[in-house]
């Protein structure tokens, strides 16, 4: 149970730390961000590594099954939240779905995505 614990720890600091910047001043939050992005060959493998090591150590604690729960529970609050910026979101929507490439670009997250959804159908069955 410490190695979920500690994950939570990460999500309330980074929380804690990105919410008060942004309180206090919101121009160091974007940079924050502006360093991120601007290094985006990186986040993909970087973010694709620390989520099976995140998702090994989730599925010695609890089934895929209940991932997906919560996977359900963080997108409804992520549409909670992007719907704020309806006008935005939708802006992204057609700029992303305009890119001829976008299947290219979504492959490697398309395939993890139906290969942990074909997991969850077999679990549930």
């Amino acid at each position: 149970m410490f190695t979920i614990e500690f994950f939570a720890w990460i999500v309330v600091v980074l929380s804690l730390i990105k919410t008060l910047i942004i309180l206090v001043n919101p121009d160091k939050w974007m940079k924050v961000v502006e360093a991120v992005w601007k290094n985006s060959r990186i986040v993909l493998p970087v973010s694709l590594i620390l989520a099976l090591v995140v998702l090994y150590n989730l599925l010695k604690e609890i089934s895929i099954i209940q991932v997906f729960a919560v996977i359900l529970f963080i997108m409804l609050i992520f549409m909670a939240s992007f719907s704020r910026y309806p006008n935005e979101m939708l802006a992204l929507a057609k700029k992303i779905l305009k890119d001829k490439n976008v299947m290219k670009k979504s492959s490697p997250i398309i395939i993890i995505w139906m290969i942990l959804v074909l997991w969850v159908l077999f679990s549930l069955m």
